[in-house]
């Protein structure tokens, strides 16, 4: 993946992590694990955190497997904190919405990703069931 996508998923993981008002430890990790490093830079910080202020729809992937890997990493992040914030879900639906999935099935396209997420599916999987929907 390409360091735009990179910092593009890493703001919309970031706009995730911050829908609930906290940003905690599993969150962060989360974000490095992404970012594909273990830091930020601080630039590379401000930069995302901007853009997490404006419109994290603006650049969402375009090809299907990247869109299904972000779902993936958004419902993860969605998960981590052990609660679904009103904020969290209804940012994974627009999301969801932008990136192909129908209006009237993005509550069951979720349900079934929260499903396999929680049971442990390997990530790979999870990403091929999601493509499969989209």
């Amino acid at each position: 993946m390409e360091q735009t996508s990179i910092n593009n998923n890493v703001k919309q993981l970031l706009a995730m992590a911050l829908a609930d008002g906290i940003l905690d430890k599993s969150e962060i990790a989360r974000v490095f694990k992404s970012s594909g490093r273990g830091f930020l830079t601080s630039s590379e910080l401000d930069l995302m955190m901007k853009g997490v202020t404006t419109n994290v729809m603006d650049s969402l992937p375009q090809k299907k497997e990247e869109r299904a890997r972000l779902m993936y990493e958004l419902t993860d992040m969605m998960l981590a904190d052990g609660e679904i914030h009103e904020n969290e879900y209804r940012l994974c639906q627009s999301i969801g919405v932008a990136i192909g999935i129908e209006e009237d099935n993005i509550d069951n396209f979720l349900e079934t990703v929260v499903g396999e997420v929680e049971m442990g599916t390997p990530k790979s999987k999870v990403v091929k069931v999601i493509s499969r929907m989209l």
